[in-house]
This record gives structure tokens, C-alpha cells and sequence, in this order.
């Protein structure tokens, strides 16, 4: 269990069997509680809330009295900023509470956990400078949430979400009635933003690798010339400039349902008012008539060598990237020529990003194939830290 204090610091603290016996009916969430002769052990918990490595021992001669106090525990002690939370020097161990505005939803995952399924929810953050974060809640936070979403999806434009992290008993609150609060307001965005489900977006490209991991520890940097003259196929890290969405390829295109294949239309006939037929003819060898829309999002990019790439967002990652999916992106837009671009998409030219691209062996040989974006960030925080080192 979590204790605190009237400081608001917290402590871990451990009952063996006995003891809980002794204390179950006093050692109750939310009682005020006055705790002597106690021990102190070492923590050996791989997260603690507290930068020192010990935890509050219950002994047969504890003695415990309850007290009657208000609750004026301190609520934003443990609370850190996004760009503190993704800093290099932060220490991903210790336990913090964080609030944001949640402004996209990924599909509930079942995943395996020690022999059993358990779910998985992805949900992205930000804070009152558009900051971003990723924000991952397992089993029964994810269903709980997941069901709020879909009873109160049409309800709210807003949804604030407020996470006191005491280990296996956080606690999440979603749109609290202390949102006019203004130390809460003051951490979210004046402007509405559209809160986005997605329930389409491609499961294998999330990932439990952090974004800090991801671009800070795990793959090396290169600058673009250095990834052009790259002798064997890889991946790499790099700050990039979107110079143009490419026109000359659509932004989408529409594939089998079944097998996944890109698929082409045609009429059948010569009545125009009959709805398309596309014969998909890699894979299932006939007509389909049910197709999805995907993302093949071409950009041409640029960085400080003055030497520019394309790069290749495919539909896992664009819809990570626009938080909708290529086909209601591709409803909200009047115009059926395929050249015209949304003005999403038209909105990434001039934007900065921090890019996973992959070197593949078409990459090694070909100086003009596509790279393929393997992971992005665009918060300014986490690109100027990049830049910084």
C-alpha cells in the first residue's frame, strides 16, 4: 500500500499476513491514521514513489489510531510537466502524477500477461503548450475507461484526465468536477479540441517502447547525407523539415478487405451511377466490392545538410499521426480528384519532426525509393532536447 502524509510525501508500505489480519479493519483507503513503532525496511518494489529505498514496516506492536481530518493532502506534489517527463534525466522509476487533455483514443488491445489475457488502452495527452504524451493503462483502468469513452464519446468536446499514480492502485479521474479548478485549468489548453476514438488504427505499430527510449537510447543518429551513402540496412534517428506532401502519388489508396492487397476500380459497363467494382487480383484472384481506404502518405523532407529524402508514412502510422482514419479523412473532403490534398495533410509542410526511419536494401541501392517511417514525434520539447546533445 501507499501512505501519505500532510506534506503530501509518500511512502510504501508493507503488511505481511498476520498483520493484515490484525489492521484489515483499520487499514482502510482513505482513512487519517496516526502510526507508531513501526519498522523500516528496504524497498526492493522496482517503482517507488520516493527517491529513497525504504518502506514503513507494520510490526505485531504497531499501534494505529484513527484520526478525524479533513483531506488536506497536498495534490500536486508529485506532479510533472510533460517535457519533464520525457527529459532524459527524469527517472523513469519513480512514481508521478500527471493531467492532460486527452485528445485520441486507440483501440483496447487483449494482450497476453503471465498466462492470462489482460487489456491494453493507448491514449494520447496533452498540456497547456500542446505538449504530448503517451499514455498506456492496463486491465482494469483500460476497460474502465474504455467504457466511459464509449456511454459519454458524444457528451464532452473536452475530456481532462488526472492520474494519481500509487502503483497497482493509480487513480484516474476522467472530466472531475474539479476541472474549473484553477490549478487544473491552468495545465490543459484553452482551446476545444475534438476528442478522436480511433478504432481502426493498426495495432502493430503500437509499441511499449517509450518515445524517450525509442529516439535517446535505442537507435543511432544520422543526418540524412549519412543515411543516403548508408551501406546495409538499419534503422536511424533524425530532426527533419517537411519540405512538400508529394502529388504525383495519391495520399491514399483503397485495398481488399480480405487479404490486405491494393486494389483497382473499374465500371462495369458503361452506366457511370453504378457504384465501382475492384478486382483485387494479387492475392484473392476476383472481384470485391467491400474495400478499405489506407494511408500511403508520401513527404519529401529535408535537414540541416541540405540533403532531403521521401519518406513513406504507411496507415498504422498516419492514423497515429492524424488520430483518423484514411477513410473518414477521405469522406470529410468534397473534391474527388485524388491530387487534392485535405488540409491536414497539407498542414504537415514546414513541420518539424523527430523520425525512426528504416534503411531497407531497396534504401542500400536505390538513392530515390521511399524510407519507411517507422516511428515519429513531432512535440518541440523532446526535438529541441535531441537537438541539444
Amino acid at each position: 500500500m501507499i501512505l501519505v502524509d500532510d506534506e503530501g510525501m509518500r511512502l510504501s508500505a508493507f503488511v505481511d499476513f498476520d498483520c493484515g489480519r490484525q489492521f484489515c479493519h483499520q487499514l482502510m483507503e482513505g482513512n487519517s491514521l496516526r502510526i507508531s513503532r513501526f519498522g523500516l525496511m528496504e524497498s526492493r518494489v522496482k517503482y517507488r514513489p520516493i527517491y529513497l529505498p525504504f518502506g514503513l514496516q507494520f510490526l505485531p506492536e504497531t499501534i494505529i489510531k484513527e484520526l478525524d481530518l479533513s483531506d488536506k493532502v497536498p495534490r500536486n506534489k508529485y506532479l510533472k510537466s510533460f517535457p519533464r517527463i520525457l527529459s532524459p534525466r527524469s527517472n523513469k522509476r519513480y512514481l508521478f502524477d500527471v493531467i492532460g487533455q486527452i485528445i485520441c483514443i486507440h483501440p483496447l488491445k487483449k494482450v497476453p500477461f503471465n498466462g492470462i489475457m489482460i487489456s491494453r488502452l493507448n491514449i494520447e495527452l496533452r498540456d497547456n503548450v500542446d505538449s504530448r504524451l503517451t499514455c498506456i493503462l492496463w486491465d482494469g483502468y483500460a476497460d474502465a475507461f474504455t467504457e466511459y469513452a464509449r456511454t459519454n464519446i458524444t457528451s464532452y468536446v473536452v475530456c481532462s484526465l488526472v492520474i494519481s499514480n500509487y502503483l497497482a492502485a493509480s487513480k484516474i479521474l476522467i472530466d472531475p468536477e474539479t476541472l474549473q479548478n484553477g490549478f487544473i485549468n491552468s495545465l490543459l489548453r484553452g482551446d476545444e479540441i475534438d476528442l478522436t476514438p480511433n478504432d481502426t488504427i493498426d495495432q502493430s505499430n503500437i509499441t511499449d517502447v517509450s518515445l524517450h527510449d525509442e529516439f535517446f537510447n535505442l537507435n543511432p543518429r544520422m543526418n540524412i547525407r549519412q543515411a543516403i551513402y548508408a551501406d546495409k540496412e538499419g534503422s536511424f534517428v533524425v530532426i527533419v523539415n517537411v519540405d512538400f506532401v508529394d502529388k504525383l502519388n495519391p495520399w491514399y489508396y483503397h485495398s481488399c478487405k480480405i487479404c490486405k492487397s491494393k486494389v483497382l476500380p473499374y465500371l462495369r459497363g458503361s452506366n457511370a451511377t453504378e457504384p465501382l467494382i475492384y478486382h483485387c487480383d494479387k492475392i484473392c484472384k476476383h472481384d470485391v466490392y467491400d474495400v478499405d481506404v489506407r494511408y500511403f502518405l508520401i513527404l519529401q523532407v529535408s535537414d540541416l545538410t541540405g540533403e532531403s529524402i521521401r519518406v513513406l508514412f504507411l496507415d498504422g502510422i498516419a492514423q497515429s499521426l492524424f488520430c483518423v482514419s484514411a477513410k473518414d479523412l477521405l469522406d470529410s473532403i468534397n473534391e474527388n480528384d485524388e491530387a487534392v490534398l485535405p488540409s491536414t495533410i497539407k498542414g504537415l509542410e514546414g513541420k518539424e519532426f523527430l523520425l525512426k526511419l528504416g534503411i531497407s536494401d531497396d534504401n542500400v541501392k536505390a538513392r530515390g525509393e521511399n524510407y519507411i517511417v517507422r516511428r515519429f514525434c513531432d512535440d518541440v520539447h523532446m526535438i529541441n532536447m535531441f537537438r541539444s546533445l
